[in-house]
């Protein structure tokens, strides 16, 4: 039994690191349908989030609401691909009025390497700014419309237990994203990491049903 408390503290205590690994809660929205009529709806926009997206001939737009002031932060990033754009801009509105503009044409963007998910990307104009509460638009665009971009909103690192666990699934989608296999979501630090939990989830099950067998033995040798 001691074994099998030790094997649950060690997934508990493993899959709390992922925090310190991203920075940013990723949300795959790239094979949505956004448009002003259907725009992507960002919860917690103080929480770190970052939303990968690809134009398609019109500008993308994303609503922020909130119940109470907060600091509204806006970044724009770019997959560094073999045809990465480096052109978008971003615009913010609320209540019918425009509250800032992130030029990417007149702005140059710095390239850098995220080393847990192992991925490049070109990094662009930010925006920072106290808001009170209430409804935001962000609009997403570039000079034609086209390209692959990551939307950043907020800036609190914030990694709970069910996003972890979304992890699983949206990391071999992030890397299709960036033309890659899926495959290759387990050669970096994170993916090596969830491998080595779902070895550990694996001993968990096989001392469940070891425990378990046990037991009904134990059951059935007991005299009523």
């Amino acid at each position: 039994m001691r074994k099998f408390y030790f094997v649950l503290l060690s997934i508990f205590f493993g899959i709390s690191f992922i925090p310190a690994a991203l920075a940013h809660q990723p949300r795959i929205v790239y094979q949505q349908q956004i448009s002003r009529t259907n725009p992507v709806l960002v919860k917690n926009p103080e929480i770190s989030q970052a939303f990968y997206a690809e134009l398609r001939g019109q500008p993308e737009y994303y609503k922020v609401v909130s119940d109470r002031a907060f600091n509204l932060y806006v970044g724009i990033l770019s997959p560094k691909i073999a045809d990465a754009k480096k052109d978008f801009s971003v615009e913010m509105s609320g209540d019918a009025n425009d509250i800032g503009v992130l030029n990417g044409s007149h702005c140059e963007w710095t390239e850098f390497y995220e080393p847990f998910a192992g991925d490049d990307y070109w990094k662009g104009p930010e925006f920072k700014q106290n808001q009170p509460g209430g409804e935001y638009l962000i609009k997403v665009y570039n000079s034609d419309n086209r390209g692959k971009y990551v939307l950043v909103v907020g800036q609190a690192e914030s990694f709970p237990l069910s996003e972890s666990l979304k992890l699983f699934v949206s990391l071999p989608k992030l890397k299709h994203y960036f033309g890659k296999s899926g495959f290759t979501a387990f050669f970096n630090l994170i993916g090596l990491f969830l491998l080595i939990l779902l070895l550990i989830a694996a001993i968990v099950v096989f001392v469940l049903i070891r425990l378990f067998k046990m037991i009904r033995k134990k059951m059935q040798r007991t005299p009523l």
